[in-house]
């Protein structure tokens, strides 16, 4: 039987072919699995280490990358321009039926292309980072609203007619009641911690970290890469600080996200520590330099290796003794997977977001604690040099 399986990074990669993985040890099924690939602006060193780790990590009948076709302008397109669209995505991939999809989410054009193109395959969506649980609209209807809440029954039922017409539901972000009636499945990995919104009520399944575990060991194990060899040899107090990348997403402008970096290697160097510096695999202006500049008597270190490569791969490399970013997903990665202690500047953003970037910094500063409460055992550390 055929599968399509759908990634757009190098970290949903290696979520989605862990789930394959769990998958497949509790089952005899055997499946002809395809890789689509795609992602708006990504550079040619993460196409090809996602290459990498697709080819290592997997055995797929074929590999596909469609970003010429996902980011097309729909916006400015017809209904008929569209279908036309959706039949060239299933030529390039060469299969006309799909009895399942394995995508990373619902709400995005590029996504509902897809899952557009094949109308009748089963959905199986795997996490996506924290953007997961964001809670979405999914306008489902329940006798209570349409007799107490006709405002609302009424607004749902706009939404749900609007979503008929493939134009619409194509051209704008949010769900689509059509593609949440095929959701059969969702993988998750950090739904024991934070709340599942309501349209990926459907059946959970838990992957379990020792999936993940043996998919980065597999990968390891043909990679050759010495990078990490510098950082070893020192007898450090790191903390991993990992970038993030609003300033290229607009949220904030660069000299702006630089300066929350400032606040972070500022407590660390009243702590004794050393930052490990990792950039974000998206980044389009990195951050280090300066940084390094800013704090020479502090001797931060970037992690020596192509930024595509996903922190996760190597942290048990590392002596580390605590993560600490601003509002990524590796702050739960790292301190579940890994039982790395991981700490936030959440709470110091929460008045420069708004909607799903806003909710997830309050998901963060809920559940990872503020950097300021760094244990004591921190500041009295003495750096080994």
């Amino acid at each position: 039987m055929n599968r399509l399986i759908v990634a757009n990074g190098t970290w949903q990669l290696i979520v989605v072919i862990s789930a394959l993985s769990q998958v497949s040890n509790h089952t005899s099924s055997v499946f002809d699995d395809y890789l689509l690939l795609y992602a708006p602006g990504l550079s040619n060193g993460m196409k090809k280490v996602m290459m990498e780790i697709a080819s290592l990590a997997w055995t797929w009948q074929k590999i596909i990358w469609v970003d010429d076709l996902l980011y097309s302008n729909i916006i400015t397109y017809s209904n008929f321009e569209i279908l036309e669209l959706l039949q060239a995505i299933k030529e390039k991939i060469g299969i006309n039926i799909f009895p399942e999809i394995w995508i990373g989410k619902l709400t995005d054009p590029a996504e509902k292309l897809i899952l557009e193109s094949f109308p009748n395959a089963e959905i199986s969506i795997y996490e996506d980072g924290l953007h997961t649980y964001v809670p979405q609209e999914d306008w489902r209807l329940n006798h209570l609203q349409l007799i107490f809440k006709p405002g609302v029954a009424k607004y749902k039922i706009q939404k749900r007619i609007q979503n008929t017409n493939i134009s619409h539901r194509l051209k704008n972000y949010g769900l689509c009641r059509q593609h949440i009636d095929r959701l059969t499945r969702s993988y998750l990995l950090l739904n024991n911690i934070l709340p599942v919104p309501q349209y990926l009520d459907c059946k959970i399944i838990k992957i379990h970290n020792e999936f993940i575990l043996l998919t980065i060991q597999k990968i390891r194990a043909s990679i050759k890469l010495d990078f990490y060899k510098q950082i070893i040899s020192k007898s450090q107090n790191y903390v991993l600080v990992t970038g993030q990348c609003f300033a290229r997403w607009g949220l904030m402008s660069w000299e702006q996200e630089l300066n929350m970096y400032y606040k972070i290697f500022n407590t660390l160097q009243e702590n004794n520590l050393t930052p490990l510096w990792k950039e974000h695999p998206r980044i389009n202006k990195p951050f280090f330099k300066e940084l390094a500049t800013q704090f020479q008597e502090l001797h931060p270190i970037e992690f020596n290796l192509p930024i595509y490569w996903p922190i996760e791969m190597f942290i048990e490399d590392i002596n580390l003794i605590a993560c600490v970013s601003a509002t990524s997903t590796s702050l739960f990665y790292v301190r579940d997977i890994f039982g790395l202690q991981s700490y936030t500047v959440a709470h110091e953003l929460s008045h420069l977001f708004s909607g799903d970037f806003a909710y997830i910094t309050e998901l963060v500063a809920k559940h990872i604690p503020q950097i300021d409460l760094m244990p004591q055992m921190f500041k009295e550390s003495i750096r080994i040099s």
